[in-house]
């Protein structure tokens, strides 16, 4: 089970591909639960606050906070949970 949400570096080409399926599987499974729970509207509005902000370091705890009226922490608990209850 992962420790934590994927971070920009994990998506990155470094020849490591494992690691690079990993974060978009971890990625993947986040924008699904976010889907699953809260609706698609509410992940395309999150994916935009993301997109939309003018710095990338805290741009996702800030939409986390603005969309789902969650923080990093509390979001993270939820996806380990779903990951958990997911892939079992």
């Amino acid at each position: 089970l992962p420790a934590r949400l994927p971070a920009d570096a994990d998506f990155g080409f470094t020849g490591e591909a494992r690691r690079l399926a990993r974060a978009y599987e971890e990625g993947w499974l986040a924008c699904r639960m976010i889907a699953d729970k809260w609706g698609d509207a509410k992940l395309v509005e999150l994916y935009r606050a993301v997109g939309a902000a003018r710095q990338r370091d805290g741009a996702l705890d800030a939409a986390l906070h603005d969309v789902l009226g969650l923080d990093t922490a509390e979001f993270t608990a939820r996806w380990r949970s779903y990951t958990k209850a997911e892939l079992g």
